[in-house]
């Protein structure tokens, strides 16, 4: 289920049927619901989530925070049905939240050697409460029909340092 605000459909566009397929997602399985407050997103996204039949929620937000309340709804409803919810903000605030993770999410130059390449995008999780944050460059692979590791953009943990023996007193 996509649900996204009337403003942030105008300004990014609906998702293209032929691009879904070619990742391997059938249009047809898709629900897209617009709505004209952000109340009615956070609503509605609440009500897919508790739905048996759904397997994963985004909803698109313009621009701005929420509360930290309809937060909390989102991930308890998650947490109790299991189903994935996304929160995609084009400019997010810094509200604190009780999402496990945020992520900035943006295109990664594609590397060809006879012209484009393999779609690329950037990723990084710049906050986990379940473990340790990091880039990645992830590349998509028609073969695998998934994004795979392209190059580590940053370490995950700093390299351990090569201390000589010495004794502990």
């Amino acid at each position: 289920v996509l649900i996204a605000e009337d403003m942030a459909l105008a300004e990014s566009g609906a998702l293209h049927g032929a691009g879904l397929d070619a990742f391997g997602l059938a249009p047809e399985r898709l629900v897209m619901v617009a709505v004209a407050h952000r109340r009615d997103l956070l609503w509605a996204m609440e009500e897919a989530l508790r739905c048996r039949t759904v397997n994963a929620v985004i909803g698109e937000i313009r621009c701005g925070g929420i509360d930290s309340v309809a937060a909390r709804r989102l991930s308890y409803a998650a947490a109790e049905s299991g189903a994935l919810a996304l929160l995609l903000r084009a400019s997010p605030s810094n509200d604190a939240s009780t999402a496990a993770t945020r992520w900035i999410v943006g295109t990664a130059r594609s590397v060809g050697t006879h012209g484009p390449g393999a779609p690329r995008i950037a990723a990084q999780l710049i906050r986990n409460r379940r473990g340790p944050t990091g880039s990645w460059i992830l590349e998509w692979s028609d073969s695998d029909g998934q994004f795979i590791l392209a190059t580590l953009a940053q370490r995950v943990a700093a390299p351990t340092f090569d201390r000589p023996h010495r004794q502990v007193a």
